[in-house]
């Protein structure tokens, strides 16, 4: 009988979806790439804006930074495609370095580019922890709900919302006309990163168990499957057995009605001298 073994299951379903939430980041990622690039390309040839409203240090820092996450996400792809084919067991610590990896890019993004910008004139701190960058924020904690287990998303949440007060603490504290507003409006968009989080659990929870259910319910029918084939395996063996049985007794019949045949009936040799004496007498 086939024995159950969910968790194997379930850590190659795991390893599936965070193969495949690294295959979209992956491709996001280099698209953002991408485009920077030629954004980059486009203001040093054609404008003077590098060196006299963009800094140059952040002119490299920003490739470099999308070069690394999605290095780091190609890398978490190849990695759980060895433990989907069932070559490497999957490591939590892994997952969890991952995620952390994922959810503080972009609060990363906004520090430095907050720091670079700071005196540009045309971007504040403020503004940069406002932008799209927050709703990438937003989007890692969401997509952590398809590794199926709401410790990780809860994880994610947390890192996120915490990041994300920090940062917006630490650009208020550097701001003269900062007050009890800007502070709970930051603070207020750090809890809603940690509810995300939350609320990724449990739908994450939500599906695991389903999918948890489903495969005990697929063990469970091969393991039926298993030993009705075993019972119905063991009747033919039995009639095989009583096959063998009668097969024998016909044979040790016919073998001892041959004994008694030879027995009663002369043998060849005297059967020849018999015909001797007649050819003789004749």
């Amino acid at each position: 009988m086939r024995p159950l073994n969910d968790i194997s299951e379930l850590d190659q379903t795991l390893a599936s979806n965070f193969r495949l939430k690294s295959r979209i980041l992956c491709v996001m990622f280099g698209i953002i790439l991408a485009f920077e690039l030629v954004g980059m390309a486009f203001v040093l040839t054609q404008t003077d804006m590098v060196g006299n409203v963009i800094p140059v240090r952040m002119v490299v820092t920003g490739p470099c930074l999308l070069l690394t996450i999605f290095l780091c996400e190609f890398i978490s792809f190849r990695y759980m495609g060895r433990v989907a084919a069932g070559e490497r067991q999957m490591r939590r610590s892994f997952v969890y370095l991952s995620t952390f990896v994922e959810v503080t890019f972009p609060i990363a993004v906004m520090f430095i580019v907050g720091n670079y910008l700071r005196n540009a004139g045309f971007l504040t701190p403020m503004e940069i922890v406002s932008s799209p960058l927050l709703i990438v924020v937003f989007i890692m904690i969401i997509l952590s709900a398809l590794l199926l287990d709401p410790r990780i998303s809860y994880f994610a949440g947390i890192i996120g919302g915490v990041e994300y007060i920090g940062v917006n603490v630490y650009f208020l504290l550097n701001e003269q006309e900062a007050g009890p507003i800007q502070f709970a409006n930051g603070i207020a968009k750090g809890v809603f990163l940690v509810v995300a989080g939350v609320l990724a659990g449990f739908v994450s929870k939500k599906v695991r168990d389903a999918v948890v259910s489903s495969l005990h319910s697929k063990n469970e029918l091969i393991n039926n499957l298993d030993a009705r084939v075993a019972e119905k395996t063991a009747e033919l063996e039995k009639k095989n057995e009583l096959l063998e049985e009668k097969q024998k007794e016909i044979l040790d019949s016919i073998h001892y009605a041959k004994r008694i045949q030879f027995t009663l009936l002369p043998n060849e040799k005297s059967i020849i001298k018999a015909l001797n004496r007649l050819t003789k007498k004749q």
